[in-house]
């Protein structure tokens, strides 16, 4: 398979047990199964589009030694800004399908409980993603650096058998003239 596919593969089924989580909650609190899956939806499929964005910056802002210092806070402040795009996102889309649902503009946000856990849940989303991110982006690293190790190994050993050979002929060169001499003279 290849990896491009395996990735999206991968991606998707990783928030399958998100969405259902989220469909337990509202079953929980009295919605029903249809009503959950909806919202839960909703939410997971938001959170997962804003994912992307989240590999996207991480792969721009990349992990450095040199660059620590600013890397930190610049995560936190990503993390807040992913925390409240989401919750926009969710508060918008909810408008939205409420106004289409009941025919009129119909104003949904978040509040109290539902803001704090759906902020959270975003801290702790984009945390998640880009770290996994990072996780990639290193793993990467490393086996191109394991790659070019090899290459540097393998062209020692080439460069190192190039040398016997040459010492190899250089020697040989050294014992013909001998051995003709050699022989010549006890002719």
């Amino acid at each position: 398979m290849k990896r491009g596919i395996r990735f999206w593969l991968a991606y998707a089924l990783a928030w399958v047990p998100y969405a259902v989580s989220y469909v337990v909650i509202f079953v929980q609190q009295g919605s029903s199964l249809k009503a959950a899956i909806i919202d839960a939806l909703i939410n997971v499929i938001s959170a997962a589009v804003l994912g992307l964005l989240v590999f996207y910056l991480c792969g721009r802002l990349s992990w450095s030694r040199y660059k620590r210092a600013w890397f930190f806070p610049t995560q936190v402040g990503l993390a807040v800004v992913y925390a409240s795009l989401w919750v926009t996102v969710v508060s918008l889309i909810f408008t939205l399908w409420t106004s289409l649902r009941e025919g009129k503009l119909t104003i949904v946000y978040l509040q109290s409980y539902a803001l704090q856990w759906e902020f959270f849940s975003g801290l702790m989303i984009y945390a998640t993603l880009a770290s996994l991110a990072y996780v990639l982006q290193i793993s990467a690293d490393l086996r191109e650096e394991e790659r070019r190790v090899r290459e540097i190994e393998l062209r020692a050993a080439r460069a190192e058998a190039l040398h016997t050979r040459t010492e190899l002929t250089a020697l040989r060169a050294k014992l013909n003239p001998h051995f003709l001499f050699n022989t010549l003279h006890t002719l």
